[in-house]
């Protein structure tokens, strides 16, 4: 959008949803539906001191109230870039060389190509992963399910664990690690934890989970200890990797973390800048003068 305002000649390759994860599937998403709960705590800390009943939350009527917020943005996100001048191209962008990238057959040169492909949920390479859920399912459940198990202890995992033990599901949560939230100060997190246990949320630390299979009556986790956890839905937040595979990068100068993210600013091909630690909307934008 600032480069159209500057005039520059912009155009946005996607191929999936204009606006992206967070507006469309991730933080937009989830700030809205965990917002309710936020509320409920707060008054929870005032019982017996002015409130004697907190309300209780419709996840289905949320969930409505969700997709009516949030299913417009990316059709008004779109009117926005057209009316600014920008092209929307539709599909999945490829670069050929330096200044080029095909979509769809057909082919589109620039200056500037900044790849901006944003990252997807890590899958586990373990039998049945298809069978579980990432957090972009989660945030658009019709209903919370009964028995929830997520996979696990990060930020993610926590915010859906306190959503769905506050509306009553059984909630566990495996980790591999020993603790949740390395990241974060220890004393912070134990309290957090202790918090989400005194709610009903079962934590299992130290287990790495071997597989996921059907049973009579939901999905079964087992873990390389032999723990059997029983759910009607499992969700995967296991952390994210970018989206780099089939954009033409291959024989390119990438540095790339263990982890996927870009070690720093790489320049390749002359004017194409990586930026895939940050969560830009569009598999590519294609700028000229």
């Amino acid at each position: 959008m600032t480069l159209a305002r500057a005039q520059q000649k912009v155009a946005i390759i996607e191929e999936d949803t204009i606006a992206g994860t967070c507006t469309n599937f991730g933080c937009d998403a989830k700030i809205l539906l965990d917002g309710p709960f936020e509320l409920t705590e707060r008054l929870k800390q005032y019982q017996g001191i002015g409130v004697n009943t907190t309300p209780s939350i419709d996840w289905s009527q949320l969930m409505a109230y969700k997709q009516q917020v949030i299913q417009p943005l990316s059709v008004q996100m779109t009117a926005v870039f057209k009316q600014l001048g920008i092209k929307i191209i539709t599909g999945h962008g490829e670069l050929t060389d330096t200044h080029t990238v095909k979509v769809a057959g057909s082919t589109y040169t620039a200056d500037t190509i900044v790849v901006g492909t944003g990252q997807r949920p890590a899958k586990l390479a373990i039998p049945g992963a298809d069978l579980m859920h990432d957090s972009r399912d989660f945030l658009d459940l019709p209903t919370m399910p009964k028995r929830l198990t997520l996979i696990g202890a990060g930020i993610i995992s926590l915010e859906f664990a306190n959503m769905a033990v506050l509306l009553g599901s059984e909630v566990h949560i495996i980790e591999f690690a020993d603790r949740a939230l390395p990241a974060f100060y220890s004393k912070h997190v134990e309290k957090m934890i202790a918090h989400l246990q005194a709610a009903g949320v079962h934590f299992h630390f130290g287990e790495a989970l071997s597989q996921v299979t059907k049973s009579a009556t939901g999905l079964l986790a087992t873990t390389k200890n032999g723990l059997t956890i029983e759910s009607d839905d499992i969700i995967a937040a296991t952390g994210r990797i970018p989206n780099i595979e089939h954009l033409g990068l291959t024989n390119r100068t990438l540095a790339l973390r263990p982890i996927g993210t870009a070690l720093s600013s790489t320049t390749i091909c002359g004017q194409i800048f990586l930026t895939f630690t940050l969560a830009v909307m569009s598999s590519a934008r294609l700028c000229r003068s």
